[in-house]
């Protein structure tokens, strides 16, 4: 190992700190002025500079403009995910209540947020105990950027059949047992024989841990 100082670059200065990104911090109580005046017409650009007028300095008030936009950013996505939330669980259980067959399971978080989530209609557990000796258990991500698993088989047209669906808070074993566990108890504990997955090490784990007597494919 060497030092190259062509590779490097000075520090900077100390009335420039303020505008380093690890400097930076957007406090709860700018967020809530913020939020105020933005509520009756002011613009983010003049709240800014409202909190500059106030505080004399980039240095004093600790954020930028981008800052401060991207922190009310964050909050209104964030808002907008729960209400989403909300609405997903009212929409299933209205849906258990109109249609019997359907099923869906859902946990719960530390912090009383959803955690991960699983659903099925009647069709896919009854193509399931036809067509469920090989499935596919793949996932890829949706909007919130959460993985969405997805349980697929094939009928006798070579037709795909959709067994279930899910949503998880992330792609680690527990993730990938909680989905297995709760698709089992759906199905009635029918386990396929066989399973064709992708190379993830956290969802072999996971079928070796509750679907023991599968055999599992790699996907081309």
């Amino acid at each position: 190992m060497e030092f190259v100082t062509e590779h490097s670059h000075k520090l900077s200065s100390g009335n420039h700190s303020q505008f380093l990104r690890s400097h930076r911090n957007v406090k709860d109580g700018d967020v809530v002025q913020t939020q105020s005046l933005r509520s009756v017409g002011v613009k983010t650009s003049q709240v800014m500079d409202h909190q500059l007028d106030q505080s004399y300095s980039y240095a004093i008030v600790g954020h930028t403009m981008k800052d401060l936009q991207n922190r009310l950013n964050n909050m209104h996505r964030s808002g907008s995910h729960n209400s989403d939330v909300d609405s997903i669980i009212s929409y299933m259980m209205v849906k258990t209540e109109m249609v019997p067959a359907f099923f869906f399971r859902y946990s719960i978080l530390k912090d009383d947020s959803m955690g991960n989530l699983f659903w099925f209609d009647g069709v896919s557990r009854y193509d399931y105990i036809y067509f469920g000796d090989v499935m596919s258990f793949d996932s890829t991500y949706n909007t919130y950027n959460q993985p969405l698993v997805i349980f697929v088989g094939v009928n006798h047209h070579t037709k795909m059949e959709n067994f279930g669906f899910g949503l998880l808070v992330g792609e680690t074993m527990g993730t990938y047992s909680w989905i297995l566990q709760i698709f089992l108890e759906a199905m009635h504990d029918k386990c396929p024989i066989s399973v064709v997955t992708d190379g993830d090490n956290a969802m072999s784990k996971a079928i070796r841990l509750v679907m023991t007597s599968v055999i599992r494919h790699l996907c081309c």
